[in-house]
């Protein structure tokens, strides 16, 4: 079976008349070409808007500069709509890729600062990238013009209406705790002989507060005991991770900023392990759940 975008402008020839849109909008400004495009666009095919289709920012300021009427816009467009189909055309055969780009980052300075970072890419609930924002229209960058041209942006259309492209956050004690969970005795050690005096330097630059702290607090151990598993499916299923899983919307969280101690402990896993262990460790938090 296959899929492809609808057609923006309904199927009736005269509504993608020349004629048919000077007659809707009449004495449009040059101007507002591009607005008034973006909405009929928007209008007759929710969710997707005018980029949807393969047509790129710098391509529909383009064409809105070349069209001496918005109904000429609009017939234009139609036409590069009706010879980009297939170029927009997807395979649904089979089970859907998932590319999903978690983030994992210490929330030391705005609480919940990951998740509006990669919310701001996105263009739903769900967390799928934005094209718009992934390549914003303002960017002058080589990288951004190269992406905006007309060729590269149907690609790029083409490859987020294909893949299950997901942009998403994970708190740092998520991944801790997991770490601390498994059945890694050599990690655990780790944690169990390893002060926070170790990480003095990084802890008073993200907490100056600390310096006020005495000595006995500065030998405290990162972690006494192994993580119950129970704790690391708690953790897991409080993430936005888990709730897109389930297929459930992404949201925001409500709480305190990290701990100096979380913070202490995530520093110490990631000098220890590389990116491949944390991803088996969270593989393995994952089966808990399971």
């Amino acid at each position: 079976m296959c899929s492809r975008l609808p057609v923006f402008i309904p199927g009736d020839p005269a509504h993608q008349s020349q004629a048919s849109f000077d007659q809707i909008s009449p004495g449009v400004p040059k101007e507002l070409y591009v607005e008034v495009a973006e909405k009929t666009v928007s209008a007759l095919n929710p969710p997707h808007d005018l980029y949807d289709f393969g047509i790129s920012p710098d391509e529909i300021d383009s064409l809105a500069e070349r069209s001496g009427t918005i109904g000429r816009l609009m017939e234009t467009l139609a036409g590069h709509m009706s010879t980009r189909r297939s170029s927009t055309m997807f395979s649904l055969k089979g089970e859907q890729d998932h590319v999903w780009i978690v983030y994992v980052a210490p929330e030391t300075r705005h609480f919940d600062h990951t998740f509006h970072l990669v919310d701001g890419l996105c263009k739903d609930e769900k967390l799928h990238a934005a094209p718009l924002k992934l390549v914003t229209p303002e960017s002058e960058t080589s990288s951004s013009k190269h992406w905006r041209t007309p060729d590269e942006w149907t690609k790029l259309i083409l490859t987020l209406n294909r893949l299950d492209v997901r942009l998403i956050n994970l708190p740092i004690v998520t991944v801790v705790v997991a770490a601390l969970a498994s059945n890694n005795s050599e990690l655990l050690r780790s944690f169990k002989s390893m002060t926070l005096r170790k990480y003095r330097d990084e802890l008073l630059r993200e907490f100056p507060q600390l310096a006020q702290e005495d000595d006995k607090w500065w030998d405290a151990v990162l972690s006494r005991r192994k993580e119950q598993k129970q704790n690391a499916r708690l953790s897991l299923e409080r993430t936005n991770l888990y709730s897109l899983l389930k297929g459930s919307p992404a949201r925001g969280r409500t709480g305190l900023l990290e701990s100096p101690i979380t913070y202490t402990q995530y520093l110490h896993l990631r000098s220890l392990t590389h990116e491949r262990e944390l991803h088996h460790f969270l593989g393995g938090c994952y089966l808990f759940v399971v």
